[in-house]
């Protein structure tokens, strides 16, 4: 499997899209899209693009917790409201200008890599070395400040490893 950070590499003089993927993107997916956004906004990578998606479901509302945790983080209601879920398929052309793909479950990253080969990626795999998931708080909901508190961690490691990369690629 193709290494993150040299997709990275090989394309810094060119749009570098990041599309996080989850199941519905109306929880995981969508909160690391915004987080990544906000680490970024007063950065100068004016090629750096993120964006979210769902692997399984079309949804039409960002879900409550993520609503919640990303109004905490600055964000306006009307920034919220203006999110519309993605499912991957209904959304190709968009898609398949990604860059690389980020998954929060092993599930995310076998549908990823049959539709998206080499540049489909594990957060957890990227970032801690570990093959393991990013429980859904739609389905664990007593877990769910627990586990988007450690995916904010994960994606704000992530944007660290991945600013350093992009000076060192100047």
């Amino acid at each position: 499997m193709t290494e993150w950070k040299e997709i990275i590499r090989a394309n810094k003089s060119k749009e570098i899209k990041i599309t996080f993927a989850c199941t519905g993107n109306i929880i995981r997916s969508t909160y690391a899209e915004y987080i990544a956004k906000k680490y970024f906004s007063e950065k100068k990578f004016t090629n750096l693009i993120f964006d979210s998606g769902a692997c399984k479901h079309q949804n039409r509302f960002i879900h409550p917790l993520s609503k919640k945790l990303l109004l905490e983080e600055g964000y306006s209601e009307g920034e919220l409201l203006a999110f519309k879920p993605r499912y991957i398929e209904y959304y190709l052309d968009n898609f398949n200008k990604t860059t690389i793909f980020i998954g929060m479950t092993k599930e995310h990253l076998e549908y990823l890599q049959s539709e998206f080969p080499n540049k489909s990626f594990l957060i957890k795999e990227m970032i801690l070395d570990k093959r393991e998931d990013v429980l859904d708080p739609y389905y664990y909901p007593d877990q769910g400040e627990k586990v988007m508190k450690e995916l904010k961690e994960l994606i704000l490691k992530f944007c660290n490893e991945l600013e350093i990369l992009l000076i060192e690629s100047k």
